[in-house]
């Protein structure tokens, strides 16, 4: 397998997409809102990057079995993060003074854009996986 889309180039990238945000966004906020307002953007990073990194592994751990399995696998972990990470954004905004709206917003951005990086990483290991396994 290339390591061109290996767990580690993956979360290599993740990892500097935070790092861009905070640069390019944590100052302004910081700036403008204080230091609660940039915590809600560290916390709502620190999520968004746990989902996706759990995500990746284990939809790469479920690359090398049948179709069936594999979409379960994915489909099903997909919804059982979803809920995990519903359930501590509720807890978080219930049960802390964190300042929502960059919580939110960060949350949001910072959601789609992993979410994008991750389906274009498993739909290139997985492409990179089926060349690979048909020359076999």
């Amino acid at each position: 397998m290339s390591k061109k889309y290996s767990f580690r180039t993956f979360a290599s990238l993740i990892l500097s997409i935070d790092a861009a945000f905070l640069i390019f966004g944590g100052y302004p906020v910081f700036h403008t809102y204080g230091m609660s307002a940039l915590a809600g953007m560290i916390v709502a990073l620190v999520l968004t990057t746990v989902n996706v990194l759990v995500g990746y592994w284990l939809i790469v751990r479920s690359i090398d079995q049948s179709m069936n399995d594999f979409m379960k696998k994915v489909f099903g972990g997909m919804v059982v993060r979803m809920f995990i990470l519903m359930g501590v954004i509720a807890f978080i905004l219930l049960a802390t003074k964190i300042h929502q709206n960059s919580f939110i917003i960060s949350l949001f951005i910072s959601y789609i854009c992993k979410s994008v990086i991750e389906i274009i990483f498993i739909n290139k290991r997985s492409q990179n996986h089926r060349v690979s396994t048909s020359s076999d």
